[in-house]
């Protein structure tokens, strides 16, 4: 998802004022949907580390914030000449084009004296963009894995760009792509490196047409049935209710084939796994006490995660009824 600037927008007005005004009661909304960790890609550094801080601290009310900073991309790759176009300091600031591995691992490695948690690069043939070369993934990669922080690639509409991020050795792919599965190689791919897919399908269904929908429902039921670790992502802008989103995404997975348990697994310990949080996701010793109670069965009815009665997050009781 997309905590600051792709629900803010592209200017540096707009997201200093959007952190000011709007983002607390966004993150309160979070909370009371029961939404206890959030995963935030592509958004200025210094504002999203520093909402992640104090959220942290105790200073801001929220779910707990892991953060990527700006996405890298190619030079006029995605989103350059759409989100960020004619903004400088979007450019600067939300988006990073990197244009060799040397570049790509230096802006790695400034990321993470930054104090980033994750890093996401974009290969995205959407609208004919121009993809990131393979060798220029693979040296994000292998950066962000040298700093310890998990690498996940973005890629909305072709098989070949998410297997392209696959074949980079990244942890993940995330959004799950518009045109028909081709076989089993990909699912077979992200089985051989224990990679996750990250699902996005709330944002899919809102943005796409219809029948490039379906495609994306039979392309995780497909990557289910060979086994691939699924994660519930929602890509959450302005124009998405924040939680409640993810409750339609938990839905959008059983539609898509899985068990409630399944999908639940797909936000929490699969989630917990996806992020490299062995702490997070867990009912055991040792996990952080993150704990939702609803007013229903969700493993018989995954709609009764909409009726969240209690949040407790990291111990402490958030909502009450």
């Amino acid at each position: 998802m997309h905590l600051v600037a792709g629900t803010a927008g592209p200017t540096q007005v707009q997201n200093e004022s959007y952190v000011q005004t709007l983002l607390p009661a966004r993150l309160q909304a979070y909370l009371d949907h029961g939404v206890t960790t959030v995963k935030s890609l592509g958004d200025p550094t210094d504002l999203i580390l520093a909402a992640r801080d104090e959220v942290e601290a105790g200073v801001l009310r929220g779910p707990r914030i892991l953060a990527a900073g700006p996405a890298l991309t190619t030079p006029g790759g995605l989103p350059v000449d759409t989100f960020c176009v004619g903004v400088a300091w979007c450019l600067d600031q939300i988006v990073r084009e990197v244009a060799s591995p040397a570049e790509g691992e230096a802006t790695v490695d400034e990321l993470a004296a930054d104090g980033v948690d994750a890093i996401k690069f974009v290969n995205d043939g959407l609208g004919g963009a121009p993809l990131m070369p393979p060798a220029t993934m693979a040296a994000i990669v292998d950066r962000a894995h040298l700093h310890g922080l998990p690498a996940t690639g973005h890629a909305s509409v072709f098989e070949s760009d998410a297997q392209a991020i696959v074949d980079a050795g990244a942890d993940g792919v995330e959004h799950m792509f518009a045109t028909p599965l081709s076989g089993p190689t990909l699912a077979n791919a992200l089985l051989a490196a224990d990679a996750s897919y990250v699902t996005t399908l709330t944002f899919r269904q809102a943005t796409i047409p219809a029948p490039n929908f379906a495609d994306c429902l039979a392309n995780t039921a497909a990557l289910h049935a060979a086994g691939v670790r699924l994660v519930v992502g929602t890509d959450t802008i302005g124009l998405q209710p924040e939680g409640a989103t993810t409750h339609a995404e938990l839905a959008l997975l059983v539609a898509a084939g899985l068990t409630p348990t399944e999908a639940l697994r797909a936000a929490t310990v699969h989630a917990a796994d996806h992020l490299g949080r062995a702490d997070l996701g867990r009912l055991e010793p040792g996990a952080l006490a993150d704990l939702v109670l609803v007013g229903g069965d969700p493993l018989a009815d995954i709609t009764a995660v909409t009726d969240v009665r209690w949040v407790v997050a990291d111990g402490t009781v958030v909502k009450v009824p």
